[in-house]
């Protein structure tokens, strides 16, 4: 494993394990909107694009942000289908169901995305 993807998988265990705890807490101590804003921290991909453009240089780091803007777009799908399902399937079917169609909305997305975003 090279220093850089040894520096990548540590920066991302660390900050999703802080948000994941940030989330927690937040959710326990009675703070729903701080917990939720928690859990959309963007930590991983502000790690992702610096790893990126430590490992390479800015023109990779630039050319995959079109792309990440479109996969953003999955979450308008993800968020109100896990807000709806999880009133009648629980929590693990909702996430489940979320997931799915995170995933279908994201290879949608690929599949219209002109091919310089892909």
């Amino acid at each position: 494993m090279s220093e850089a993807e040894l520096l990548d998988y540590s920066l991302r265990f660390l900050l999703g394990g802080i948000i994941v705890l940030t989330a927690t807490y937040l959710s326990q101590v009675d703070k729903p909107v701080l917990a939720g804003a928690a859990i959309l921290f963007p930590g991983i991909t502000l790690t992702s694009y610096f790893i990126i453009g430590y490992t390479q240089d800015l023109s990779a780091v630039r050319a995959a942000i079109p792309a990440s803007l479109y996969a953003a777009a999955g979450y308008f799908i993800l968020l109100p289908v896990m807000y709806l399902t999880s009133k009648y399937i629980g929590l693990l079917g909702a996430l489940t169901v979320s997931l799915i169609s995170w995933l279908i909305a994201v290879y949608l997305l690929v599949k219209v995305l002109p091919t310089e975003f892909v």
